[in-house]
C-alpha cells in the first residue's frame, strides 16, 4: 500500500461493531462476526478457476446476464486469485474472483446497460470521472472466521480506476455481498456484506465489514 492510508477507510471501519452479536428470527439464529484485514488480487488465467466455476459461473460464460464474461472478450484479464488477512483468513490457493455481465437499468428513463461500464468522454479533460470503470463479480473466497470455515459465496459491485501509466497502480472501492456458502460447511447459507478499498489488485487494500452463520452450524 503506497497511496493507500487506514485513515482513509475509518469511516467504513466504524460501521462495524466490535463484537459479535445474534440474530434470530424465524428457524434460524445467526451469529454475525465482524471482520476486517487487508487482502489482495493478482490477474490469473481464468483456467485455474475451472475446478470452481459452478460456483463463480452458474450461468456459464457469455455475455447474457448473470453470466461470466469469457476470458478472451477483452486483452485485460478477467479472473483473480484472493488472498486475505486478518479476522478473515482467505486461502489464495483456493479463492478466486470473475467478471460478470449484470443488467443495469437508468431509474430515470428507459435505457437498460449492462456491466462492466465505463464514463464516456474519456479523452475529454473536462470529464472528471474519466478512467473510472464500474464492474460487477462472483467470488468463491474458502478460509476461517474464527472456528468456522469452508467457502463464501459473494456477488460483488466496483468502481476501479485505471492506470494512467503503463506500470500504474489501480484503485478499487469496492462492496461484496454475501449470498451463500458451500454446502456442509459452517458457511452453508451465511450472509453479510464487506466493503473493500484500496490498492487491492498487486498491492493491497482494506476490507471491513461483517459475516453471519447458523449458531447451530
Amino acid at each position: 500500500m503506497k497511496t493507500f492510508t487506514k485513515s482513509a477507510v475509518t469511516s467504513l471501519l466504524l460501521a462495524c461493531a466490535s463484537t459479535s452479536y445474534a440474530v434470530v428470527g424465524g428457524d434460524e439464529d445467526f451469529l454475525c462476526i465482524p471482520v476486517d484485514g487487508t487482502v489482495t488480487s493478482e490477474y490469473i488465467n481464468c483456467s485455474v478457476t475451472v475446478e470452481f466455476q459452478a460456483a463463480l459461473c452458474p450461468l456459464g460464460e457469455g455475455f447474457g446476464p448473470g453470466q461470466c464474461i469469457p476470458e478472451n472478450a477483452s486483452p485485460t484479464p478477467v479472473c483473480f486469485r484472493i488472498t486475505g488477512k486478518g479476522k478473515a483468513r482467505i486461502l489464495g490457493d483456493k479463492s478466486f474472483s470473475r467478471l460478470t455481465v449484470v443488467p443495469v437499468v437508468d431509474p430515470f428513463a428507459p435505457a437498460l446497460t449492462a456491466t462492466p461500464l465505463v464514463f464516456p468522454l474519456r479523452e475529454d479533460p473536462s470529464n472528471e470521472r474519466a478512467n473510472l470503470s464500474v464492474f460487477t463479480s462472483n467470488a468463491s473466497l474458502t478460509g476461517k472466521i474464527r472456528s468456522y470455515s469452508g467457502t463464501l459465496y459473494t456477488r460483488d459491485t466496483g468502481v476501479i480506476t485505471e492506470p494512467t501509466a503503463p506500470d500504474g497502480e489501480q484503485t478499487v472501492g469496492q462492496v461484496l455481498k454475501i449470498v451463500g456458502g458451500s454446502p456442509g460447511s459452517d458457511f452453508e447459507g451465511a450472509t453479510g456484506t464487506i466493503a473493500v478499498a484500496g490498492q487491492e489488485v498487486g498491492s493491497g487494500a482494506f476490507y471491513t465489514g461483517e459475516v453471519c452463520v447458523r449458531r447451530n452450524k
